[in-house]
């Protein structure tokens, strides 16, 4: 009786399951990958629009410390800007700066320091801001 031999081609039990779970880490690291990626992407995105939500309301307010409002809040689409105002006395300045008066072609202008805080806020997101601004009144 000849006995012949059989090959088979094809892979082990064994190798299968080793290449599925290569294979499902490949695909679970660059799945995790790309999710970083666009969170990271959606962060940047939001600060970008705050920035620039802060840039948009500095004159607004400027407008309204004139008129005599010392708080408030904007609205920028989603965005809420709330801010609010502190006159910084002459005194605090400790001597380093005048802005009671300055002259300007024989006209005197009053002048007022302010220190602005500002709260900006998009759905997670918020940042606050402060500056220092000088203004008419």
């Amino acid at each position: 009786m000849i006995r012949k031999r059989f090959y088979q081609s094809g892979l082990t039990l064994i190798e299968l399951l080793i290449a599925i779970t290569i294979m499902g880490l490949a695909v679970t690291s660059l799945t995790s990958s790309i999710w970083q990626r666009a969170e990271q992407n959606k962060r940047l995105s939001m600060t970008l629009e705050i920035q620039q939500a802060v840039m948009s309301a500095q004159p607004l307010i400027n407008m309204q410390l004139q008129s005599g409002s010392e708080s408030g809040e904007l609205q920028f689409g989603e965005i809420l800007v709330a801010w609010q105002a502190q006159a910084i006395e002459q005194s605090e300045t400790k001597g380093r700066m005048n802005f009671e008066t300055l002259q300007l072609d024989g006209a005197g202008i009053s002048l007022r320091l302010f220190e602005i805080s500002i709260q900006a806020s998009v759905e997670s997101a918020y940042r606050e801001y402060q500056y220092i601004r000088l203004v008419k009144g």
